[in-house]
């Protein structure tokens, strides 16, 4: 989907910052995160095996500020969680590349759906599931930039890796879909706190 997808998801979230956020967070820096990822997504280094784009570094930021946030058991549960995600990755990589005909879709799609799902069944808590959707995703591209380089090395049938837009667009549309669902539970929690308190108490007699 060359970026569109990402930039869309981008925009939507500094507007959403910008004008419907709570006056209590950091609106300001939320939004000046959100504007240098855009802007250093335009910036990539690399050859044909390897690409780096610098939208990742916000993103390898935000993973490491969440573990502040996390036990060392919700830490050690967390990563054990994200190989998941980082063998699903390697996965679909190999399957877009060497035999797409059992893809039904777009890979990128297959990826976050299948990485939103997992999380929102196993993970609680939107800290934890940053934390574990963001080590899974570089775990799993760090790995299949290896896995290319080695079977190309090998003699074997050539293929490349995803390009940098489509990891963006897998880390936006997951986390995009995680926070909302995780801000819809926290919605549920508070109304479900208001009706408990709501109901009169029974006297006894």
């Amino acid at each position: 989907m060359d970026g569109i997808l990402f930039y869309w998801v981008g925009w939507m979230y500094i507007i959403t910052v910008s004008f419907l956020l709570d006056g209590k967070y950091p609106r300001m820096y939320l939004v000046t995160i959100g504007f240098i990822t855009i802007i250093l997504s335009t910036i990539t280094y690399g050859n044909h095996l390897f690409e780096w784009n610098f939208a990742y570094l916000p993103f390898l930021f935000i993973c490491l500020g969440r573990i502040k946030y996390l036990t060392a058991v919700q830490m050690i549960y967390g990563y054990g969680l994200s190989a998941i995600i980082t063998i699903w990755f390697l996965t679909i990589h190999r399957l877009t590349f060497l035999e797409p005909v059992w893809l039904f879709t777009e890979p990128e799609w297959i990826i976050a759906g299948v990485s939103v799902i997992l999380l929102v069944i196993f993970a609680r808590g939107i800290q934890l599931r940053l934390f574990i959707l963001l080590i899974g995703v570089f775990q799993g591209l760090t790995l299949s930039k290896i896995a290319t380089h080695l079977n190309n090395e090998a003699g074997n049938w050539p293929f490349y890796g995803f390009t940098s837009m489509t990891v963006l667009e897998i880390l936006a549309m997951s986390l995009l879909c995680i926070t909302v669902w995780s801000w819809l539970e926290n919605i549920a929690i508070s109304l479900k706190e208001t009706v408990v308190l709501s109901k009169p108490t029974v006297q006894g007699r």
